[in-house]
């Protein structure tokens, strides 16, 4: 009986000692609507847009006043054939705040299509790809200016996962003249790290983006000579409120088993402060240096990858979609980061010669990217600390409730022979 105590006191110990550990990550509710209002317009300018809107609320939090402390988030993908460049928006309010797009306003590229009605904007971030061009590697002299606002984008969903907690959407044009390009987008409704390479970390205030290129359309002239092709690729991006400082940073370190020893992973974070309600806005891209150059996803030769050169901007080109809500009459923070997507060192990776696929993943962010929270290193340590620490603690806990079982089974026992006593005592 002793033993017996001993053993369920032990389980209990260890049942109360792990149930920090395993509680499970509050999920959130994900909406989602294609052109939102377009209905009622031209068809043909409606079936050339694809806009995706993604709405992410607290759990039971939709529409209740009472927790309007609760943030929502929204997440706009903008992939349009009527001039637009591949432009991503995302926007923190209250759960009160309702999306509206002036959609004749959003075709004639006018000022102020996207507004929000009722509730307060938190935090807004834009993010576009510009430009997309090929340089020579050594000299880095500008060679070919890839034509990326004449693409015509289609798009198609992925089934959601994991009980409809996260959406993923693929952006994709095929077209001989220009190359095969694909956006692939996700959503989830909470933070977390991909499974796939370059297992980057993601939170519920962001997206996952990974941009693909394949059967790039190279000018005769370029592939005849032995020019070493670098692509490159020009993001702008923007931030609400006025600026403080847009840095990056370099952290090395372990990672998993996939890519051993030294490992480097960069954010770029963008810092600004609101005027109004006083409180500092920011936000962040994370990636690491794993490429591809081909769909087997086989690691590129080298990891080594080239920080971008970050450029201050003033204005926001005319013709982008991040005028459609950022006024250009506010002063915002508008960075230009050229990003180069191969590097000297992928000596088997040759846009001329030897095939045209490269693939180039980002995760941008409304939230920091804690990537120690989801780093498999990181796991292993803190399983081994559990192992030194907690089991020794667990042991100690379960042979104290051992011996107060104990005690109290001792207790009870003698009053049951006190009694048995007595009642003999008596009827003799």
């Amino acid at each position: 009986m002793a033993n017996s105590i001993f053993f369920v006191s032990i389980i209990v110990a260890v049942g109360i000692f792990l149930f920090p550990i395993h509680l499970t990550i509050a999920e959130r509710i994900l909406s989602m609507e294609q052109n939102p209002g377009c209905n009622h317009h031209n068809d043909e300018d409606c079936n050339n847009t694809h806009i995706v809107y993604i709405r992410s609320d607290a759990i039971d939090d939709k529409n209740d006043e009472k927790n309007i402390t609760q943030s929502t988030y929204h997440n706009l993908w903008i992939f349009s054939n009527n001039g637009y460049k591949p432009s991503i928006m995302l926007f923190e309010t209250d759960p009160l705040a309702k999306l509206t797009i002036d959609w004749l306003n959003f075709f004639q590229h006018k000022m102020n299509s996207i507004n929000f009605n009722n509730g307060s904007i938190r935090n807004s971030f834009g993010f576009e790809l510009t430009d997309l061009f090929l340089v020579n590697m050594t000299s880095k002299e500008l060679l070919y200016n890839i034509p990326i606002d004449q693409l015509n984008w289609s798009v198609n969903f992925n089934e959601r996962h994991n009980n409809q907690s996260s959406i993923e959407a693929i952006f994709s044009n095929n077209n001989s003249d220009i190359g095969n390009f694909h956006f692939h987008l996700k959503i989830s409704g909470h933070s977390g790290r991909e499974t796939i390479l370059p297992k980057l970390i993601y939170t519920e205030g962001g997206n996952l983006l990974l941009f693909e290129i394949d059967n790039l359309f190279i000018p005769e002239s370029l592939q005849k000579n032995n020019t070493c092709l670098q692509i490159c690729a020009n993001l702008t991006t923007i931030l609400d409120g006025h600026p403080l400082n847009g840095h990056i940073e370099k952290f090395t370190g372990m990672d998993d088993e996939y890519t051993p020893g030294v490992f480097q992973r960069y954010l770029y974070e963008m810092d600004s402060f609101d005027q109004i309600d006083n409180q500092t806005r920011s936000s962040f891209i994370g990636w690491k240096p794993v490429a591809y150059f081909d769909h087997n996803q086989q690691i590129a030769t080298s990891l080594k990858v080239i920080s971008p050169i970050i450029i201050n901007m003033t204005t926001i080109p005319s013709s982008s979609a991040l005028n459609g809500y950022f006024d250009y009459q506010k002063s915002y923070p508008i960075k230009l980061a050229n990003f180069r997507l191969n590097s000297e060192d992928d000596s088997e990776f040759n846009l001329a010669k030897n095939g045209t696929s490269i693939e180039f993943s980002l995760s941008l962010s409304l939230l920091p990217m804690n990537e120690a929270q989801f780093s498999t290193s990181m796991t292993i340590i803190i399983i081994c600390l559990l192992i030194g620490f907690g089991l020794p603690f667990v042991l100690l806990i379960g042979f104290i409730m051992f011996q107060l079982f104990r005690r109290l089974f001792s207790l009870f026992s003698g009053d049951n022979n006190y009694n048995l006593q007595n009642n003999s005592e008596s009827s003799a």
